[in-house]
């Protein structure tokens, strides 16, 4: 669908299932698993993502976090992939 200037649009409901699981390793480190699904009403589309994590207490407020994220379209656009993998190593400060 094109707006009125001209732009592509899109108009659909989705419904979204999310959760998260979060387990104490230790006092300072945390081990995180997130889960959530969309899916288009319409077209029945799929978007998926999980990411898991471990974060634990460096010094003070100062804390690492190491994480691995996976992000699935089931109706990638064409020439992408379906699957996009992310691995990511942060430092965190919290106040």
């Amino acid at each position: 669908m094109v707006n009125a200037e001209g732009e592509d649009t899109e108009e659909e409901a989705i419904a979204r299932l999310a959760g998260q699981f979060d387990y104490a390793l230790s006092e300072n480190s945390l081990f995180r698993q997130k889960l959530s699904t969309e899916v288009g009403l319409d077209e029945n589309n799929t978007v998926t993502e999980s990411e898991t994590s471990l974060q634990a207490n460096v010094v003070g407020n100062l804390s690492m976090k190491a994480a691995f994220r996976v992000k699935h379209v089931s109706d990638a656009p064409a020439g992408s992939e379906n699957t996009d993998t992310e691995t990511s190593l942060s430092l965190l400060y919290g106040f």
